[in-house]
């Protein structure tokens, strides 16, 4: 029987946790490898960029119901076979986009591959929650969040420099092997980590509304969710401020994004090392939030010339939140900790592509709707960041 299925959960070591870390990234890369090779992709089929764009939103759209899924599956089955499943079916539909002869056929398997891999998401964050408390639970969290952000630092470059050199096709094929790495390393190395004393009697839905009758979860939940709306916001109208508004390159857009996600992953392993050296995840989040609140009212203010270094601080800054934000939610609902995983990710994934919709409408004619959803998901996490600490009982990090 492996380890976990009775008793106390067995400890996640270095390389478990790389693992883990490489499925969170896993989405990212299937997506930002792809991007640089949309209008190879839209002549080999024959359609328009809308079309193209069709298998970018239906594979958001499977992210966000593969975690709102696997959590409570895995809260049911445990973590080790829900997660061999995810990754299975993440492999298998990563080989199907690739050889897809037509975009339908790419546009479905996306899907299938965007729910397998939102389940490597979501059962990691759970897994991690199942063997970790406290300090010790922020802490490999911001280590596993800043290890997979590695992949939208480097899937865009690589993806430019593959449909440079070589067939776009090239972009597709480079999930499959990391796809099988991961399936083979979970199979491997990866116990069960949720005791079946723990486990829920069926498949409970509901189990993601019950999370939100926990006012501290809520409250940290929607500080990671506003966080990740500026973020997702600042991704999609990157391209457009840097090039379009400021006037820079294409290469020096590619340079400066990738020195601002160097920067968030940077500031995401200060959380991890201030995590083992005992500040409370709720010190290190109330700083992000309230430099998060300054940028935003600055922004307003500097002359266009300063609006990198606003974006960079702003982006950067987000690794001071997420890993703590998402460390405080679920010490509230340790007992259902893939429901709250779920809903963690779940929420977090609807208020990014809200967020960057709202960006987008006006057409990348100015930086105002970014500053704009800026300032708005600074107020929203100030006020979810106070209530937090307001409501009985504080921030605990049990």
């Amino acid at each position: 029987m492996p380890a976990g299925t009775r008793g106390t959960p067995p400890e996640i070591g270095r390389a478990q946790l790389l693992l883990l870390a490489l499925l969170t990234a896993l989405g990212g890369l299937a997506t930002g490898l792809y991007l640089p090779a949309f209008p190879e992709i839209a002549i080999e089929y024959e359609t328009d960029a809308a079309g193209v764009h069709l298998t970018y939103w239906l594979y958001l759209v499977g992210f966000g119901v593969g975690q709102i899924v696997f959590g409570p599956v895995s809260d049911r089955f445990g973590r080790r076979r829900p997660l061999v499943v995810a990754s299975a079916l993440c492999l298998v539909a990563s080989i199907l986009v690739a050889i897809a002869p037509t975009l339908t056929v790419m546009a479905g398997a996306r899907v299938l591959q965007a729910i397998g891999a939102a389940g490597g998401v979501v059962i990691a964050r759970a897994i991690v929650s199942d063997t970790a408390t406290g300090f010790a639970l922020a802490r490999k969290i911001n280590l596993m969040v800043s290890l997979s952000m590695f992949a939208p630092v480097i899937s865009p470059l690589v993806g430019s420099v593959v449909v440079t050199f070589l067939p776009w096709h090239v972009t597709l094929w480079m999930i499959v092997p990391v796809a099988m790495i991961a399936l083979v390393g979970v199979i491997l190395i990866i116990p069960e980590t949720l005791p079946r004393a723990r486990r829920s009697l069926r498949v409970e839905l509901a189990g993601l509304g019950r999370v939100f009758r926990n006012a501290r979860y809520t409250s940290f939940l929607l500080v990671s969710a506003a966080a990740s709306c500026a973020l997702l916001s600042y991704t999609g109208a990157s391209p457009f401020i840097y090039q379009t508004v400021l006037g820079f390159s294409a290469l020096e857009y590619g340079i400066l994004y990738s020195i601002n996600a160097l920067g968030m992953v940077g500031f995401t392993y200060l959380s991890a090392v201030l995590a083992s050296r005992g500040v409370h995840p709720a010190k290190t989040l109330g700083v992000g939030v309230g430099v998060l609140v300054v940028v935003a009212i600055a922004a307003f203010a500097v002359p266009s010339a300063a609006l990198p270094v606003v974006l960079f601080v702003a982006s950067a800054n987000h690794g001071l939140i997420t890993g703590n934000a998402a460390a405080l939610a679920l010490s509230e609902v340790r007992h259902v900790a893939g429901a709250g995983s779920a809903s963690l990710g779940g929420v977090q994934f609807v208020g990014g592509g809200i967020g960057a919709s709202v960006v987008g409408a006006d057409g990348a004619e100015s930086a105002t709707p970014y500053l704009v959803v800026l300032a708005t998901c600074a107020g929203t996490a100030l006020i979810a960041y106070l209530t937090g600490l307001s409501r009985r009982g504080g921030a605990r990090m049990e």
